[in-house]
């Protein structure tokens, strides 16, 4: 899994539990838009208690899509080319942004087949981010995945009030530094249908969807 794809998995923790931060905007669509190529990386939908994130290949077609359901307390992912979807848990006990994160680390596993270890912080003063106030945190994360020790991972989030979702993510290794942002961002609610499962997708266990 490169590393755009992982920062496409962490970002949907985040996505899963946005509520919990209290975002003034319930309904919006957006690109998230990887800065220095320009390149569209996914497709962000957003209406009130549901969430959806479709993950495009290198044409810009989905590759995979992930509904998040907070109304049913689950978060369904789905893969175009097999037509298979499997679905988990949301746990909705917590009280704040951060302490939703935490407990998500659960789902973390079952969706990336890893661990996480998260440090965060605040860092310096606000920022303005696409014409919007953001509070930048640093995560550093020491994690495992598929077997593999990885450390010295950092992420840095943009967060504004107005949205569940980061401006910014800016994702940080030894080898080289990746940004990406939500961009073409448009405050109206999207079609209820993006938030079904479509007809003909079967379901099976997340042991099977890989």
């Amino acid at each position: 899994m490169n590393i755009l794809k992982k920062s496409f998995c962490f970002t949907l923790i985040i996505f899963c539990t946005g509520l919990a931060f209290g975002a003034t905007i319930k309904n919006y669509t957006a690109d998230q838009v990887e800065i220095l190529s320009n390149q569209v990386l996914s497709k962000v939908y957003a209406a009130d208690t549901k969430f959806r994130l479709d993950s495009l290949d290198g044409s810009g077609d989905v590759e995979t899509f992930y509904i998040v359901r907070l109304d049913q307390k689950k978060v369904y992912a789905l893969d175009v080319m097999k037509r298979i979807y499997t679905e988990y848990p949301i746990e909705e006990d917590d009280k704040t942004f951060y302490d939703h994160i935490t407990s998500a680390q659960q789902s973390a596993q079952q969706i990336t087949g890893g661990t996480f270890e998260l440090k965060r912080e605040k860092t310096g003063t606000a920022e303005t981010v696409l014409g919007y106030r953001a509070e930048k945190y640093s995560v550093t994360i020491t994690d495992e995945l598929f077997g593999q020790k990885l450390s010295g991972i950092v992420y840095y989030w943009w967060l504004a009030p107005e949205f569940d979702m980061p401006l910014r993510v800016q994702v940080q290794t030894l080898v080289y530094e990746v940004t990406f942002e939500l961009r073409n961002i448009k405050t109206a609610e999207p079609p209820a249908s993006l938030f079904e499962i479509p007809p003909g997708y079967t379901k099976v266990e997340n042991s099977q969807f890989q």
